[in-house]
């Protein structure tokens, strides 16, 4: 009957020349608002986003990742700044805030090192990174981390650091090893794309005292 109606109506805008677009009915505005961000280009959705590296986003599709590169740097350090290095913990390390010393070479650096201490994060997404130092000389070494600083500074407020800059004071035997599980990332509210680097410093013990 529904279509019966539709040919009389057409027939009669043919008949009297009406536009026969007037019986198109109108498109009802969205009931919901579009997405913010649109993961149709992955054939996963967003569950396949970890597999989604910078660079390999299609044209014209916002980088979703935010890379953020840790560094260390040394200020009237007593030990040798090279021994330290960034990793990733070994699933029997990867507790947060753990502080382990006296350990040998292989178990002070066990765990994936990262290189350059650069990673790509999800805004939001926090990781567990390890900063470990072997003191090779033949002397206790203590040292402190100054407050690390953000690059660029508008990012500052945008990133999440539980560190090492607590004015807690770190002691490493003669030939030995010492390591601290930190934590790190990206806020909600980082823009996508962004490139930062967080610089902390260690400085020796008797600097701050």
């Amino acid at each position: 009957m529904k279509i019966l109606i539709l040919l009389l109506l057409v027939g009669a805008c043919t008949v009297f020349g009406i536009p026969t677009s007037l019986l198109a009915e109108t498109q009802k505005p969205a009931s919901e608002p579009p997405p913010m961000q649109n993961f149709d280009w992955l054939v996963g959705g967003e569950k396949e986003l970890s597999t989604v590296k910078p660079g390999q986003e299609p044209p014209g599709q916002e980088p979703y990742y935010i890379t953020l590169q840790v560094r260390f740097e040394c200020l009237l350090f007593d030990g040798d700044c090279g021994q330290f290095q960034v990793l990733k913990p070994t699933a029997a390390q990867a507790h947060f805030w753990a502080t382990i010393g006296g350990l040998t070479r292989e178990e002070t650096f066990a765990g994936e090192a990262i290189k350059d201490g650069v990673f790509t994060l999800r805004p939001g997404e926090l990781t567990l990174i390890k900063v470990a130092y072997f003191n090779n000389s033949d002397k206790e070494v203590k040292f402190r981390g100054i407050p690390h600083y953000i690059e660029p500074q508008n990012l500052q407020t945008m990133t999440i650091m539980n560190c090492l800059c607590l004015g807690q004071t770190y002691s490493v035997p003669p030939h030995s090893g010492w390591y601290r599980i930190i934590r790190l990332g990206p806020a909600f509210d980082m823009p996508n794309g962004s490139r930062l680097v967080a610089t902390h410093i260690m400085t020796s013990d008797s600097l701050v005292e």
